[in-house]
């Protein structure tokens, strides 16, 4: 049962930290990739999304100490335990 409910907080927790990193953190980045226009608008927009957007909402070539989005996933994980008193070694 305490694992249904550590696994239900970090699932969460883990909503709720994407949805910051993708939207709330990236609303410029999203109205400057549908304000695009014109011939090649798409390709542009696509770039935009990749680099401005995903690239970094979830960086994948920086060091586990530097990767802001492996750090919020850990403290996320240590409230999560905390929180349903599970002890992680």
């Amino acid at each position: 049962m305490i694992f249904d409910e550590f696994a239900s907080e970090i699932s969460k927790r883990l909503i709720e930290l994407v949805q910051r990193r993708l939207d709330e953190e990236r609303v410029e980045a999203w109205q400057q990739a549908f304000k695009l226009q014109g011939a090649g608008s798409v390709r542009r927009r696509a770039v935009t999304i990749d680099h401005d957007i995903y690239e970094r909402a979830a960086p994948v070539n920086s060091g586990l100490d530097s990767n802001p989005l492996l750090i919020g996933i850990t403290a996320l994980v240590d409230t999560a335990s905390t929180e349903v008193g599970v002890v992680l070694e």
